[in-house]
């Protein structure tokens, strides 16, 4: 995504995820409102019990779009699984509200990695990890 600088953070990693699908053993899923697209999700298994959903967009202004978006995708794509990981809420409260009212089972510590050689992220940025 850097190549041209058309895309940028969670916009590059969208557009990777999306030309992956396969490759990344990605399932989506859209919701319509009018036949016009109001809110999409993706994720992935990452085990026999578990499903995360990595990526879940929808249209703030639409009363209802994210609830229904999750709830849709869950009953149509993780039917057969025991948990579904909807992954951090960044420390936002309102996402952290909304994860929270689906009554987790449990909530997971979150690390932090750093690379030694700091050639990649430069001496002072780290990267975010979820206890899986």
């Amino acid at each position: 995504c850097r190549q041209g600088m058309m895309y940028s953070g969670e916009t590059c990693a969208v557009k990777i995820a999306l030309d992956n699908l396969k490759a990344l053993g990605l399932r989506g899923g859209i919701l319509r409102l009018d036949g016009k697209p109001i809110a999409f999700t993706l994720g992935s298994a990452i085990n026999s019990d578990t499903f995360v959903i990595q990526i879940e967009k929808a249209d703030a202004n639409i009363p209802g779009a994210y609830p229904m978006i999750a709830q849709q995708f869950a009953k149509r794509n993780c039917e057969g699984y025991a948990y579904i990981n909807r992954e951090e809420d960044l420390g936002m409260e309102g996402l952290r509200k909304s994860k929270k009212s689906y009554r987790p089972v449990k909530l997971l510590g979150k690390y932090t990695a750093v690379r030694k050689d700091s050639k990649l992220f430069g001496d002072s940025q780290s990267i975010d990890l979820e206890e899986i």
